[in-house]
């Protein structure tokens, strides 16, 4: 995928990409497959119900916490008792992501990245910006979370040469965040869009299948860098239990494998397709078993040539 930022000309403005993606393009029909694991439907959940920050949950569970509440280390104290290696699965996540961004950037010649629902930095400083300036030193990084914990974290240790920026904003609200973040990256460059551990709370009657076609065709080309979880090695009952748990924290919509590959009908998806995340060309030997309940992950090829 070459560099086509000297050859494209003016980007066209913001506003303008998101009315046309949100307005002029049809959704995608993804099918039957699409339909969520039923053990999520809202029912489940009350609005009584107190949850944890997503983010603070997941950045105890991949290893990190310093930055998280009392209140998401609890909770994760709850879940894990029922999925015993969340934590390994959260960290074989993580660490897809920097080696997709380190792939996208090296060898596809991305210099761009959106990353949506990005969470916390982690602990060891290894982000998204660091691994793509390391091969890219032109790299811009866009990050959007609707945690304004995240944001506030994230303001506070962006490099200050303005390739970097923190959009506090609910990644479902398409037209808000492609407004705000094109104020810095370029629509018509290829860009690396990184939706990870993110889809699987929205739940079917939010559309994400729209949702994910709406920021790949306001871009022109670039990848996809996805992940979802997975729970189809898990049983029935003990998927209801993980459901319950997790309760505390989000509502969590389950999908089959099929369904998650849904996501990405119509790109081309990279080698070794749709694993999970620790299989991932791994550049490390693979560390252990992520148990049956983990993340799904794999890179696609999106866009147009004209």
């Amino acid at each position: 995928m070459a560099d086509q930022s000297t050859s494209q000309g003016r980007s066209p403005q913001p506003a303008a990409v998101a009315d046309q993606v949100m307005d002029a393009n049809p959704p995608l029909d993804h099918g039957s497959t699409a339909e969520a694991e039923p053990l999520a439907d809202e029912a489940l959940v009350g609005p009584e119900t107190y949850r944890a920050p997503i983010a603070g949950f997941y950045d105890v569970a991949s290893g990190g916490g310093k930055q998280a509440l009392s209140d998401a280390r609890e909770a994760y104290r709850e879940v894990v008792g029922l999925v015993p290696k969340l934590g390994e699965a959260a960290r074989a996540n993580a660490d897809f992501v920097l080696r997709a961004v380190a792939v996208a950037a090296a060898d596809a010649r991305i210099t761009q990245f959106l990353d949506l629902g990005c969470g916390f930095p982690r602990q060891d400083r290894q982000t998204v910006y660091s691994i793509a300036r390391r091969y890219r030193p032109d790299a811009r990084v866009a990050y959007v979370d609707n945690d304004p914990v995240v944001a506030c974290h994230g303001r506070a240790l962006l490099d200050r040469s303005g390739s970097a920026w923190t959009v506090e904003a609910d990644v479902r609200d398409v037209r808000k965040v492609l407004e705000e973040v094109g104020e810095h990256l370029d629509f018509a460059r290829p860009t690396g869009v990184i939706m990870a551990a993110l889809v699987h709370f929205w739940p079917d009657h939010d559309d994400p299948y729209s949702i994910v076609d709406a920021y790949l065709e306001a871009f022109r080309s670039g990848l996809l860098i996805f992940t979802h979880a997975s729970a189809d090695g898990l049983s029935f009952r003990d998927r209801a239990k993980a459901v319950h748990a997790y309760a505390r924290i989000a509502p969590l919509y389950l999908r089959s494998e099929a369904a998650i590959g849904s996501f990405m009908d119509g790109l081309t998806v990279w080698e070794p397709g749709l694993v999970e995340a620790s299989t991932w060309r791994p550049d490390t030997p693979i560390a252990g078993d992520v148990g049956e309940a983990h993340f799904l992950a794999a890179v696609a090829e999106f866009g147009r040539s004209a």
